[in-house]
C-alpha cells in the first residue's frame, strides 16, 4: 500500500489544494471516490446554503465523536477528551486549529493570507489561524478533520474511517 493510500486524508487535502488553484470544488465520498466537482466564485461555492461561517464551523466542530464545547478565555473551545482541537473567536470570525506540522504546511500553502500559523511558539507547534469568512467550507472541514485526528485517541479516529 502506498503512502497516499495509507494517508487518505492527506491525499484529499493535497488534491483539494490542486483543485482550488484550478477554481474547482472536489468532494469525495467515504471511500475517497470523486462525488462531484463544481466551480467556485471568489473562493466560495456558488450554490452554498446561506449559513454564517461561524455557525457552519460550530456545527462541523461538534460533529466529531465525543466533541464537546467549553469556554477558553474569551473564546469557545472544541475538545475531545479534554484536549483542544480548535478554538473559535466569535467576534473576529476566526478559528485556531491544532494541526501537525505537515498538515499546517499543506493548508498554509493553499493561501497563507487566510490560513497561517499563529504567532510565536504555538504556531511552531501546529496551532493554525483560519479566517472563516475567506475559506471554503470544504477546506475548513478538511482542516477540522486533520485537527481531530491530531488530538483524538486512535479509537475515536477509527470511528471516522468506519
Amino acid at each position: 500500500m502506498d503512502f497516499l493510500s495509507q494517508n487518505s486524508q492527506l491525499w484529499s487535502v493535497q488534491h483539494f489544494k490542486l483543485s482550488m488553484k484550478l477554481g474547482q470544488s472536489i468532494r469525495y465520498d467515504r471511500n475517497n471516490q470523486l462525488e462531484y466537482d463544481e466551480m467556485f466564485e471568489h473562493g466560495r461555492k456558488t450554490d452554498e446554503v446561506e449559513m454564517s461561517d461561524v455557525e457552519a464551523f460550530y456545527e462541523m466542530a461538534l460533529s466529531f465523536p465525543e466533541a464537546t464545547e467549553e469556554p477558553h478565555f474569551h473564546k469557545v473551545s472544541f475538545r475531545v477528551r479534554k484536549k483542544i482541537l480548535a478554538t473559535l473567536d466569535l467576534d473576529k470570525g476566526t478559528a485556531v486549529l491544532k494541526l501537525t506540522e505537515q498538515d499546517q504546511t499543506t493548508f498554509t500553502e493553499m493561501n497563507d493570507t487566510v490560513i497561517y500559523p499563529v504567532k510565536g511558539a504555538l504556531g511552531k507547534q501546529g496551532w493554525t489561524m483560519v479566517e472563516l469568512e475567506n475559506v471554503p467550507c470544504e477546506v475548513i472541514k478538511s482542516a477540522l478533520t486533520c485537527a481531530f485526528r491530531t488530538v483524538a485517541p486512535k479509537k475515536l479516529t477509527d470511528k471516522l474511517d468506519s
